[in-house]
């Protein structure tokens, strides 16, 4: 039963103003990857994120924040919060991989930080907790709970993105001997620490060839959506019905479900006035 277990809610974050990361990133951008502005601009949200977070978990949990170093925290934060774990990308990641600058490489070292719970939900700063949530929302019998999205896969793209779950399916049909088309949903999702070092166990040279000296976004790697490929394909997940709601848009609003992603991308034009009603849609979320 996992009723009384802490669950770690991981987040990977980036703070583009700290100058030291400014510096580094500046170092690297001649290198090839996904370097797009949209990619790393910060709206300036991290605190509703904080704040819903705290409003909405209905279960034991503690907030695991990843960061490049200690410059990136943001000054309001509180690290001496009991409930807040500061983990650092040279406590996990390979130090021949840093810096770097793929969530594909951080998210995919995430099972190597020590002391991480077993059950964890890996979150984006752009994916907020809308309503309560309890631990029957993301595990159930011990087992990762989400749900799968029905399209066809693989989709023809030249979005690295694209490339990365194209990538990762690969690397599954052929562990599994299979042809699967297995999308997760753009959302949190659930992971069991054990069954990643696991998958690591079976492709860990795989991974980290594949990964290598990626410092942004590469068409050649692999997404972490690969670990929750590889619970399907093993039957290690409980299907469920979508908790959540995708906006990639500057029409943005209120979603009527758990969690609502509010997902940066090149289709926003206006890019300050969707942060100005970014603000105002979670406010009014943190307001109900």
């Amino acid at each position: 039963m996992l009723t009384n277990k802490t669950i770690d809610i991981v987040l990977p974050w980036v703070n583009p103003l700290d100058k030291e990361w400014q510096s580094e990133f500046i170092a690297y951008k001649r290198l090839a990857g996904d370097k797009s502005d949209n990619r790393f601009r910060d709206a300036g949200t991290l605190p509703y994120w904080f704040k819903l977070i705290r409003k909405n978990t209905q279960f034991n949990y503690r907030i695991v924040l990843i960061v490049a170093s200690e410059s990136q925290l943001p000054k309001w934060l509180n690290k001496s919060d009991p409930d807040l774990r500061i983990v650092y990308h040279t406590e996990f990641i390979p130090k021949h991989e840093l810096p770097t600058f793929s969530s594909n490489v951080i998210n995919c070292y995430i099972p190597f930080i020590s002391d991480l719970n077993e059950h964890y939900i890996l979150f984006n700063d752009d994916i907020f907790m809308v309503r309560p949530t309890t631990i029957t929302d993301w595990f159930l019998r011990d087992l990762p709970k989400f749900h799968i999205e029905h399209r066809k896969f693989p989709r023809k793209s030249d979005c690295v993105w694209d490339l990365n779950i194209a990538n990762s399916q690969l690397i599954i049909n052929t562990l599994f001997n299979a042809q699967l088309f297995i999308v997760p949903e753009h959302a949190a999702l659930p992971h069991k620490r054990s069954i990643d070092l696991f998958v690591w166990s079976k492709i860990g040279r795989t991974l980290q060839s594949i990964q290598s000296n990626s410092k942004f976004r590469y068409y050649k790697n692999v997404t972490d959506w690969l670990f929750s490929m590889f619970y399907v394909a093993s039957g290690n997940y409980i299907p469920a019905d979508s908790i959540s709601t995708y906006y990639n848009k500057s029409t943005i609003g209120v979603p009527t479900t758990k969690l609502v992603c509010y997902n940066d991308t090149e289709l926003i034009t206006d890019y300050e006035q969707y942060v100005h009603n970014l603000h105002s849609t979670l406010s009014q979320i943190l307001s109900m």
